[in-house]
């Protein structure tokens, strides 16, 4: 059986090639795997955090954040937060970690 060039290219696409979802895979089990305050993941845009250490000293407490351990933040921290302050108020002061980045 001959399969076009056309066909081929619609099955292989970047976030189809199985390092891509691998590598996917391994940020989503990351986010999705911490839910406890003792280690404790967010993602925000493109960055996955660790806020370990940021839970006790969050102003709005540590049930604000807890609610979103291990899933994506973004939305919630948006309408609440400039994006500086992850940087000016967690990764400045070491009480926020950037694990990495995820595309989605």
């Amino acid at each position: 059986m001959s399969v076009s060039a056309e066909e081929v290219a619609k099955h292989n696409k970047a976030w189809e090639h199985p390092r891509i979802l691998r590598m996917k895979a391994e940020w989503f089990a990351i986010a999705t795997s911490n839910f406890r305050d003792s280690d404790c993941w967010v993602i925000v845009g493109d960055q996955v955090l660790d806020v370990t250490n940021f839970l006790a000293d969050h102003p709005g407490g540590k049930k604000s954040i807890m609610m979103f351990a291990g899933k994506d933040a973004t939305e919630e921290f948006d309408m609440l937060h400039d994006r500086k302050v992850i940087k000016k108020y967690g990764l400045d002061e070491g009480t926020v970690v950037l694990k990495g980045t995820i595309k989605k």
